[in-house]
């Protein structure tokens, strides 16, 4: 109700900060990435490192999951003898300290992964590199948990040697599959987007953002006419996803602005109980 009642983000200036946040004066005159953002971009700095790093970060991080992947791989490339690993886990921003990592949500990923990081990884590496205490260090370049499964991964690097890249398409029919479409198949499909009606970011209703929204059950916008759905058959073989992901979109709109977001989310068996995971 609060952004419906304001209107346009022009609009903020005039009715709430007075031009007094030097952040939103800094966001709504720089809307786009130039030389502003560059300069301020840490990434290009993080050279001539010799203590050793550890990266720590979370899939469902709302705030930043850009940050803890691009700083390992930065710290990676421009200091190649220093001791760099990356721990990615299934947590909100900060989870690995503030919860006990065992559910988020709707999802339950079956114990509780921040113990066993703070037991198994956190602790063995500061009494390595900080006290001394243990001459070998077995921890990998990357641990990585695999959500659906439900396991942790130890990797040489990240993105992993032996990933493959692989191309999803759109088909008509709200079809998605790994063939690409021929030109006789190939359509586009519709929908109306309203300013008035905008499609929420999580089903609750809530003035704030949730450290949940990541992991939610999406049918709630899945049901939306201004929400396009595309999905496989039933998968022969398990898919692991692992490393970037890019969307490529070819878009067109009758409006003057438009925000496209894309998700890619897996989805269960129709005869699943609820009741068990308490989402599809």
């Amino acid at each position: 109700k609060f952004f419906m009642d304001m209107g346009p983000l022009k609009n903020v200036n005039k009715s709430y900060f007075k031009k007094k946040s030097k952040f939103w004066n800094y966001v709504t005159r720089h809307p786009n990435y130039d030389k502003f953002w560059q300069k301020r971009n840490i990434l290009p700095h993080l050279k001539n490192i010799k203590a050793a790093v550890m990266v720590v970060g979370g899939w469902y991080d709302r705030e930043d999951l850009f940050g803890p992947l691009n700083t390992y791989q930065m710290i990676e490339k421009q200091n190649p003898d220093t001791f760099n690993m990356l721990v990615m886990g299934p947590w909100y921003h900060g989870g690995w300290l503030g919860s006990k990592g065992s559910e988020l949500g709707d999802t339950d990923f079956g114990f509780a992964t921040s113990e066993y990081y703070q037991k198994n990884v956190d602790l063995h590496f500061f009494r390595h590199f900080l006290k001394d205490e243990e001459s070998e260090l077995n921890l990998p370049e990357a641990l990585i948990f695999e959500t659906g499964a439900n396991r942790w991964r130890r990797f040489d690097q990240w993105p992993p040697a032996s990933a493959e890249k692989t191309s999803f398409y759109f088909h008509k029919g709200g079809k998605l599959s790994f063939n690409k479409p021929n030109e006789d198949s190939v359509a586009y499909d519709s929908y109306i987007s309203d300013p008035n009606k905008p499609v929420p970011h999580t089903r609750d209703n809530s003035r704030w953002i949730n450290n949940t929204f990541y992991s939610e059950d999406q049918r709630f916008a899945s049901r939306r006419p201004d929400v396009l759905v595309y999905q496989t058959d039933i998968l022969e073989e398990d898919v692991t996803l692992a490393g970037t992901i890019q969307a490529n979109l070819f878009v067109s709109t009758t409006g003057t602005d438009s925000d496209w977001v894309v998700k890619l989310i897996d989805a269960y068996p129709d005869d699943l109980e609820e009741n068990l995971l308490n989402r599809p």
